[in-house]
């Protein structure tokens, strides 16, 4: 790969998406086992859009519908899932059982792969990982 080939490579691998930084965030919480639930998952991400979006600008292109009594709904929430698990970073084994399953493994290979790129938002990613926890870990 020539020098500019690379030079290209390298600013599009330190690209940011609300994907990457949430994705990032589950992997932290060193847990295995989510609720599949995805009212609570479009409920706990608009929780943290709304506390850390001027500090992860990425979080400001996930938007919400509001239609009471139904928590806040997201196209974008609803596509973060569906790549988490169509790229294989976790997975649903029985949609009749609502668990989502994050490996170790995967956990590993997702920090390893997204830590240089997010480290200016550790802080925050870190206290978003413990909402994630806190808000979808199964028992």
């Amino acid at each position: 790969m020539n020098k500019k080939n690379l030079q290209k490579y390298e600013k599009f691998r330190s690209f940011v998406t609300y994907e990457n930084a949430l994705t990032y965030a589950l992997a932290l919480t060193e847990e295995n086992r989510f609720d599949s639930n995805p009212d609570k998952w479009h409920q706990v991400i608009y929780d943290i859009c709304q506390k850390y979006r001027d500090q992860i600008p990425q979080l400001k292109w996930i938007y919400f519908t509001f239609r009471p009594p139904m928590p806040p709904q997201s196209e974008q929430v609803d596509q973060l899932i569906k790549l988490l698990i169509n790229s294989r970073q976790v997975s649903l084994p029985n949609p009749d059982f609502p668990e989502i399953i994050m490996s170790k493994e995967k956990r590993d290979l997702i920090k390893k792969r997204e830590e240089g790129r997010l480290a200016e938002h550790r802080e925050e990613l870190q206290a978003i990982s413990q909402l994630l926890k806190d808000k979808l870990k199964v028992a």
